[in-house]
């Protein structure tokens, strides 16, 4: 009988193999949608770094214009045999069983303006956040992939006008650099997966890892600068 020690060994492979794949169908599925979008956060880390993803990430992280949430959408309900989590941050992970595997696709929503690029996210997750903080509130995870899934079913015009509804309510989540370092993208490789990165990719690492941003770290090592929540006015 197979210990439950290598059965969790194997979990985690097939879990960092679908997330390779998912990651792949959702760059393409973006680039046939015509959306612009580039890698964030430890995803722009590993691939200037190392061309690949982090080893201990469990996640891809993509940037994009918030405008586009409900393209994003449509997108990513033309994937089959996926688990979708949308609130204007998008959360995408291969469905195979009920077990949580803990490795996904994140699409976050960006704003670009005069003063800078910043993360947002809905006011309502922002709130719920809040709540969740607290630890007097928590839903079930099996109930939220219920509630997710009966979403899910309804009409793709409702699910734009929930995406839409929440796009005017964004608060920002952390500032990310000037517009400048975002003027523009170049072409490269993550793996065997063309992606972009924005040309000011260097001065956004070092804002958000530190000047050793090429060092390689273990996991838990990296502390994102507090300062990039000291975001200006709006």
């Amino acid at each position: 009988m197979m210990s439950n020690k290598i059965y969790e060994c194997n979990n985690k492979k097939e879990a960092k193999d679908e997330v390779d794949e998912v990651f792949e169908i959702v760059v393409e599925k973006l680039n046939e949608h015509e959306i612009p979008w580039w890698l964030v956060a430890g995803s722009m880390l590993g691939c200037y770094r190392e061309g690949k993803r982090i080893e201990w990430d469990p996640d891809y992280d993509i940037g994009y214009p918030i405008e586009y949430a409900p393209q994003v959408l449509e997108a990513l309900l033309e994937i089959p045999d996926v688990y979708i989590e949308h609130n204007l941050y998008y959360r995408v992970e291969k469905v195979t069983d009920i077990l949580y595997r803990d490795h996904f696709v994140c699409l976050k929503p960006h704003v670009i303006t005069d003063k800078g690029v910043f993360r947002v996210i809905s006011a309502f997750l922002w709130g719920t956040r809040k709540i969740y903080s607290t630890g007097f509130y928590t839903i079930p995870k099996g109930i939220v992939k219920i509630i997710n899934k009966t979403v899910r079913k309804l009409p793709l015009c409702l699910q734009k006008a929930v995406v839409k509804f929440n796009m005017q309510t964004w608060v920002p989540k952390r500032y990310r650099g000037p517009k400048k370092e975002y003027s523009s993208f170049y072409q490269t490789k993550m793996g065997d997966v063309d992606v972009k990165l924005p040309v000011g990719v260097e001065s956004i690492l070092e804002r958000l890892y530190g000047e050793d941003f090429m060092t390689p770290k273990r996991k838990g090592e990296y502390e994102l600068a507090a300062e990039l929540e000291d975001y200006p006015d709006l």
